[in-house]
């Protein structure tokens, strides 16, 4: 028979939003502090007195203390005490998609959590304190701390922040904070516990932080259940205060719920079990030396065992009562825990063990098995009673026959081991059981790249992958990755994707071959060879003749051109130029003739013609490029008959520079090495060969001023000049300038503008300038790591380096000088948040109110003037600014707010995104029916296929399953 059967799901799509679980605690505000922490403390352990509350929020008329319960939600408390920066009845009851921001400036701080914490700007505090005795040794509660802060990247800079205050009641003992991050004596807030906030800050005590969006209450995010505890003398009265407090600003509120089950402590026998055997002591210790323990087995008391441990020894419910004497009477904490003795049974699960055999494998393993498995074995007993053995078959597990001893090779690629575990006293057995595997390591080829003048020579290796085959030995079923390092491939790390730089000649690197079979791999390396190539230079033939020389060439026709012979093969070029490198090939000459050639007479026009050819050496394929250089007059190419040279005045701007005339010869040669240069004062001296200088002498030169040269290349001679031509540069004067900025209070960073500023700078020079700022003098003669748009200072003082250049000066001279910059006026607000649209027809385009961000910018600050832009260089101009704000139309991009002091030339640019998401539009979705083929068994629905018809067409959208409709309207277990 086929059985029909209609699945309804319930699908949400999920875009920008993010939902708290229906399924809320329930909160009480009703309730006086002195009732409350009258639940807190319970039983007769304990006694509370002088309770009070001197900070809440009754300045705003809100309850910020009461209760809680939770009811049918998973939060991890049943009850307790709750605390808030905003109404506790906010914290749960109903759902509240919107942040909390309850409270207002004028509700303020608990002096305490300041000077404990050292965490000043806080506001909107609650606190609760009060007296305390107690007959127990310590003093502990479990509590969560949960905040509307845990969004965005909030963690990173506001600090709402919670403590629990303890000292001896009436002296002058200072307050202990024990609400601290575990092994820290770090305080809890949102800055302290958080995680990984991408682009901002580093996770901080992550381990310790829930996550977002839990659900069972109306914040945003949570801690773990955390544990403070104070070591305290038994009967003495101490004063203890719980507070917390919102920091910076009033908005986005935080709450702590502490455990009702807050004082002495508390006996946990652990879950009810069944025990193989009679191996189990059951624990009660509450560490007092007071504590009187007595135990009961179903019901009837243990009149022999008064101890704070029992062995247990047989089946049935055992109870023990902790009692510690009291002014009151007796404070009695007691457990019970249902306990089932068996002589049999199945041992708890044993991993597998999947064995890799490297290379060169034989698929034959020595398993040692007590060192593999005794350890994971003993971890599931209640003790190390126990005699552990294996078997190659459960009846010899079972019989205790034909133990494996020693090392143990296997037989097969897969094998089942079986364990026998049974006590020492004879009363638990379990048999257990495991298989083992062993897999060949696939088999590689190591191979070699050769590199040839910093490239690899096999110009099809256009990828890694044309070597996956070759290194797998042709094995197509693995996969083959690379990596820099042998270290990278075993741990696959830091894979790469192209060929690694052969610059500075590394060895190779290394790929890792996986069996897609098995799982095993093997790691190659792949090296570089580098081949050898001659090093030479080119070939220079000098014709050493008039640079203006012209030579007849027929049809009446004078022309500048001159004439060369060239009749070049490979073997002429050996023998004429590499006669002594019998070691040398000469492959080929790559000659492109100009167009007047009557062979083998070349006719050149160019000062200059090069004739390729390479060179190798003749047991390497890596050849040298060459050139045969034929000059029509080498020093008039390199020299010319005058040279000027126009440069920048050096600092003294006195119209003299200093030439080194040994660094002169180096530039003058252009690489040249055989040219020799002699330099004069004049060109007499040049001409007759008197009053050289001294060419390793540094000599002053004014404007104008020539230097004469007499330069020779073997038996060619040349006489040129050099004349200097020197500017004076710009003597900028040190500035210091009065600014303004915007301060985050919580860095104490200043962002200014950096435009305006290089604009105040141009205006008090006298020449028209071109300006950069830089932050150290270093980066300002290297020209490196400019300034723009912004710039944050610590503190209210900058000193910057002004690189500044005459933009009219020919040779575009510079200097440089300080501007020290003052903040004498500042804005306190940082970037608002985006305004976030969801568009329902899904063009990318909607109407926004930009405005709506003011109250966010000037909550801390007064007289602003509020002006947009659509590009920063316009914010800080003020030119083009948005017309219609309040009405503006616009696809996703980023805004820029110019806010300014009325009155004052001071203002800063804000910036913030405006993003358009697409509104899903959704049509009826048809069920999901399958048929079921046998009807004992169920179906699996892969509820994935729906997508596509749930989505239809629709781009960037993301589809989500759940079993329930209050799962899917809060995004709670997709």
């Amino acid at each position: 028979m086929i059985k029909k059967r209609n699945i309804y799901l319930i699908v949400v799509l999920i875009l920008q939003l993010y939902v708290l679980n229906a399924q809320q605690i329930s909160t009480d505000n009703s309730q006086q502090p002195n009732t409350l922490i009258q639940d807190l403390v319970g039983n007769s352990c304990a006694t509370a007195s002088n309770v009070a509350s001197s900070i809440n929020g009754s300045i705003d008329n809100i309850v910020s203390y009461g209760s809680f319960n939770s009811d049918t939600s998973n939060f991890p408390f049943q009850n307790g005490l709750v605390l808030s920066t905003g109404s506790v009845s906010s914290a749960g009851n109903t759902l509240i998609a919107s942040d909390l921001n309850e409270g207002s400036i004028n509700w303020p701080t608990d002096s305490d959590i300041e000077a404990i914490t050292g965490i000043t700007q806080t506001l909107n505090a609650t606190s609760i304190e009060f007296d305390f005795e107690t007959v127990n040794n310590f003093v502990s509660f479990k509590y969560i701390f949960a905040s509307d802060e845990y969004q965005q990247e909030y963690p990173c800079n506001f600090k709402d922040v919670f403590a629990i205050l303890i000292k001896r009641a009436s002296t002058a003992d200072p307050y202990v904070n024990i609400a601290t991050v575990p092994n820290t004596i770090a305080e809890i807030s949102t800055n302290t516990i958080h995680a990984n906030i991408n682009g901002f800050c580093e996770a901080h005590n992550d381990d310790y932080f829930e996550g977002y969006n839990i659900g069972d209450t109306n914040y945003n995010g949570r801690t773990e259940i955390l544990t403070a505890r104070a070591d305290i003398i038994p009967n003495e009265t101490y004063h203890i205060k719980f507070v917390i407090a919102d920091h910076i600003d009033q908005r986005f509120d935080s709450a702590v719920f502490i455990e009702s089950e807050g004082f002495g402590n508390s006996i946990d026998l652990g879950p009810d079990q069944s025990i193989c055997g009679s191996d189990l002591t059951l624990n009660a210790n509450i560490n007092n030396a007071s504590a009187i323990y007595k135990w009961y087995l179903n019901g009837s008391e243990i009149t022999s065992e008064n101890n704070s441990t029992l062995d247990v020894t047989q089946s049935g419910t055992y109870s023990v009562i902790a009692s510690i004497p009291s002014p009151s009477g007796s404070c009695n904490i007691e457990d019970s825990i249902a306990i089932e003795i068996i002589a049999f049974q199945e041992a708890a699960a044993i991993a597998d063990i999947s064995i890799c055999d490297d290379l060169p494998s034989d698929g034959i393993y020595n398993f040692d098995f007590p060192f593999f498995k005794n350890d994971e074995i003993y971890d599931s007993l209640p003790s190390t009673n126990y005699v552990i053995s294996y078997h190659l078959t459960q009846e010899d597990a079972q019989n205790n026959t034909n133990t494996i001893n020693g090392i143990y090779q296997n037989a097969a690629e897969s094998e089942t081991i079986y364990v026998r575990i049974e006590s020492l006293s004879g009363d638990c057995l379990q048999i257990g059981s495991f298989n083992i595997s062993v897999y060949n390591s696939p088999d590689i080829n190591e191979i070699s790249i050769e590199v040839c003048n910093g490239s690899i020579m096999e110009n099809t290796f256009t990828n890694l992958s044309v070597l996956d085959l070759v290194l797998a030995n042709y094995d197509f079923d693995t996969t083959v990755t690379y990596y820099n390092t042998e270290e990278d491939a075993i741990n696959i790390t830091n894979e790469i994707f192209l060929f690694p730089d052969v610059e500075n000649e590394p060895l190779g690197f290394f790929a890792r071959v996986q069996s897609n079979i098995n799982g095993c791999s093997s790691i190659v390396p792949v090296n570089y060879v580098y081949v050898s190539s001659p090093v030479l230079n080119n070939i220079v033939i000098n014709q050493c003749i008039d640079p203006n020389y012209s030579e007849y060439i027929g049809n009446g026709e004078v022309i500048d051109y001159y004439s060369y012979t060239t009749d070049y093969n490979a073997i002429e070029l050996r023998d004429e130029y590499f006669a002594e490198h019998p070691e040398y090939d000469v492959l080929f000459a790559l000659i492109t003739y100009p167009d007047h050639l009557d062979f083998p007479i070349l006719h050149i026009s160019d000062p200059v013609f090069s004739l390729p050819f390479y060179v190798r050496f003749s047991d390497e394929n890596c050849p040298t490029r060459m050139s045969i250089e034929i000059h029509k007059n080498l020093l008039f190419n390199v020299l010319k008959d005058e040279i000027l040279i126009s440069q920048c005045d050096d600092p003294s701007n006195d119209g003299l520079i200093d030439v080194d005339l040994s660094t002169l010869t180096d530039e003058l040669k252009s690489g040249y090495d055989d040219i020799i240069l002699k330099f004069y004062l004049t060109e007499e001296d040049r001409n007759s060969y008197v009053n050289e200088l001294d060419p390793n002498s540094v000599l002053e030169i004014a404007n104008n001023q020539s230097i004469y040269i007499n330069s020779r290349y073997f038996d060619c001679t040349h006489s040129s000049k050099i004349t200097y031509e020197i500017e004076s540069i710009y003597n900028p004067q040190p500035m210091i300038i009065d600014y303004c900025g915007n301060v985050d209070a919580t860095t104490n960073f200043t962002t200014i503008s950096i435009s305006p500023l290089i604009d105040i700078i141009k205006q008090n020079q006298n020449i028209i300038t071109s300006v950069e700022l830089f932050s150290t003098e270093e980066d300002a003669l290297n020209q490196v790591n400019s300034i723009n748009e912004e710039y944050s200072i610590e503190g209210d003082q900058q000193l910057f380096y002004a690189r500044i250049l005459d933009i009219f000066s020919t040779n575009q001279c510079y200097n440089f000088t300080t501007i020290q910059v003052n903040i004498i006026n500042s804005i306190n607000a940082v970037n608002p948040e985006p305004i976030i649209v969801c568009d329902e027809d899904q063009d990318g385009i909607s109407n926004v109110n930009l405005e709506t961000v003011i109250p966010e910018i000037s909550a801390a600050n007064e007289n602003l003037i509020f002006t947009f832009f659509e590009t920063y260089d316009n914010a800080t101009d003020n030119v083009n600014a948005i017309s219609n704000p309040n009405n503006y139309t616009t696809e996703s991009k980023e805004i820029f707010v110019r806010a300014k002091i009325e009155s004052t030339e001071c203002f800063t640019i804000f910036r913030f995104n405006v993003l358009i998401y697409d509104q899903p539009q959704l049509n009826t979705i048809s069920d999901y029916i399958s048929c079921e083929i046998t009807p004992t068994n169920s179906i699996g629905f892969l509820l994935i296929n729906k997508d596509n018809e749930i989505i239809n067409g629709q781009i960037n959208m993301k589809v989500l399953y759940f079993e329930t409709e209050n799962n899917a309207i809060n995004n709670n277990n997709p």
